[in-house]
């Protein structure tokens, strides 16, 4: 035992004592926790900021896609964007279409409305998300709403 303390230059007097490395586990413990529970906030923020983005993106597309197609036809329908896409990335994310006409500001002109509702699961909680996207054409003004709700489509 002498040889090995003489061998490897060990004093009696060198190395932590327990309770040094009690304090620096606590101080460490102490720190580490606010830093675990902020990373774990970012990410849900992140996840939640990353499926509105893709919802809106699908809604502007869905709503690009039936002012081509449909002109504006008169109706109403639901469906979802997995199916339409033949991609499971976006199973998650389902729709309610209603497509309506109404008077135009001047006589000469026939507004035109796309309501799209955009339900999907929030990623943290579980629970059902909403938003509302609108096209609203009358004559030569054109807005495109997002609204982001928990309620569900046409209540």
């Amino acid at each position: 035992m002498e040889n090995i303390k003489q061998e490897f230059n060990i004093t009696s007097e060198s190395g932590f004592t327990l309770i040094e490395i009690l304090m620096a586990m606590a101080i460490l413990g102490v720190v580490l926790l606010p830093l675990s529970q902020a990373y774990v906030i970012s990410w849900q923020t992140s996840m939640r900021a990353s499926h509105l983005a893709e919802a809106q993106m699908l809604g502007r597309w869905k709503v690009d896609q039936i002012k081509a197609e449909d002109g504006y036809q008169a109706s109403a329908h639901t469906g979802n964007f997995g199916d339409e896409w033949n991609d499971s990335t976006y199973d998650i994310y389902d729709y309610t279409v209603q497509t309506e006409t109404f008077p135009g500001a001047h006589p000469d002109f026939v507004g035109e409305t796309v309501r799209l509702w955009i339900e999907y699961p929030d990623p943290v909680s579980g629970n059902q998300r909403s938003i509302h996207c609108s096209d609203i054409n009358d004559c030569d003004r054109a807005d495109f709403v997002f609204v982001l709700s928990d309620k569900a489509p046409l209540d």
